[in-house]
């Protein structure tokens, strides 16, 4: 992007052109210093960009001195429709920190599916949408207005089927469904060309799943128990019914989870994980396992402050073999804030050893790619300060673009 030149650009100025002049640009992809630059947008892409770049007459100006200019972010795990819940607060808190994109990973179908249309349409105001229509979960799950039950394959192909004819973006799997369930789920979507994202299923190893074509993991699902030396044993475990332990430290399981992470059985699932991504939602991680409540014995919150720990120390070592993360809050409930949480991600990010440029993309390039696109061409964020400095910066939103139009 550091030298784009149109000519013969007259007759191309319209009501929603705006102009950034004298700004610095992040880009993000390249990871190149930023640099000084002058941009026009127009017709929902950039139009010239370069030092040498002159405002268009009638261009709505915006000076970019001293500022940072950078693509939009992304929430790539969010949930803004549940029951009759209104997301207009949502989608405005969202823009006002410089959050364009959103995955919803699982709303009502045909509401969120309405709003992502009235939101391309320019319709309604918001970050643009992909989302998953409905979860689909297996039993004792129960159905509800966000969630599906798939108890065999049959009922897993209907279930797919039924959000592929609603045009949904991707299917969100759940960690109740049997292997199976899970099989019908994965070939209905492959004929249906839809991603399979969501968490790992209890059925499943995460290797398994990955194999399978599944392209996320969210929250690090099962991520834990298969760095176990002892993994075959939390698997019995699981399938008795012991409940998960990457969400719900118990007794003895979740200490043999804890004791028994292997450093070398870690490397070597590492290395069958490369064409994944990650989206831990730390944000949500350590508000679920850090919350004072007075209903947790004392052992059970002395537990929960371990398997945060352990969280952080697993994104590191991930991220140090390669492994890809992208930024995601699983906002929508009262654990985190719309626009806020997604700042609190990437400084928890930075924290657990991502460097300020490596989170960033996490929010960028990597969410775009985990959805087979690119970057939206006029999508950005202008930031006071420098975020590469400081990840801390990204809260300091001077102005958000969307498709080319200034939102704040």
């Amino acid at each position: 992007m550091r030298v784009l030149l149109l000519l013969g650009c007259a007759g191309l100025l319209s009501a929603a052109d705006l102009y950034i002049r004298n700004v610095m640009y992040i880009d993000v992809a390249s990871g190149s210093a930023p640099y000084r630059t002058n941009v026009w947008i127009a017709g929902g892409r950039v139009q010239a960009q370069g030092a040498l770049v002159r405002a268009p007459a009638g261009a709505q100006l915006l000076d970019g001195s001293g500022k940072y200019l950078m693509p939009g972010l992304w929430d790539a795990h969010f949930h803004l429709i549940r029951d009759d819940s209104d997301p207009r607060p949502a989608l405005r808190q969202l823009l006002e920190h410089g959050i364009t994109s959103v995955r919803d990973m699982g709303s009502v179908p045909q509401s969120i599916v309405s709003l992502r249309d009235a939101i391309a349409a320019g319709k309604v105001d918001g970050p643009r949408l992909m989302v998953a229509g409905a979860m689909l979960d297996g039993p004792p799950s129960k159905a509800g207005s966000t969630m599906l039950i798939a108890a065999g394959a049959a009922q897993a192909t209907a279930e797919v089927q039924r959000m592929a004819a609603l045009r949904v973006d991707f299917i969100k799997v759940q960690q109740n469904l049997s292997q199976d369930a899970y099989a019908a789920v994965t070939a209905k979507a492959n004929a249906e060309k839809l991603p399979v994202m969501g968490h790992v299923p209890d059925s499943l190893t995460v290797s398994e799943a990955i194999q399978a074509g599944q392209r996320t993991v969210e929250h690090l699902t099962g991520v834990l128990v298969a760095c176990s030396s002892r993994e075959s044993e939390l698997r019995e475990r699981i399938a008795k019914g012991v409940p998960a332990v990457d969400f719900g430290p118990v007794g003895e399981t979740g200490r043999l989870a804890l004791d028994s992470y292997s450093e070398q059985k870690a490397a070597q699932m590492f290395r069958q994980w490369k064409d994944a991504y990650f989206v831990p939602t730390l944000v949500w991680e350590k508000a679920f396992l850090l919350a004072p409540s007075t209903r947790r014995r004392p052992e059970t919150a002395a537990m929960m402050k371990e398997y945060w720990s352990k969280g952080i120390a697993l994104v590191r070592a991930m991220h140090r073999a390669g492994l890809r993360f992208v930024a995601g809050t699983d906002g929508g409930d009262n654990f985190t804030r719309p626009g806020s949480a997604l700042h609190q991600e990437l400084e928890l990010l930075v924290e657990a050893g991502l460097t300020p440029l490596d989170a960033l993309r996490a929010a960028t390039v990597h969410a775009a790619a985990m959805m087979g696109r690119q970057l939206p061409p006029s999508d950005f964020v202008l930031l006071g300060a420098n975020p590469l400095d400081d990840i801390r910066n990204t809260r300091l939103v001077e102005a958000v673009i969307v498709n080319g139009r200034r939102m704040r």
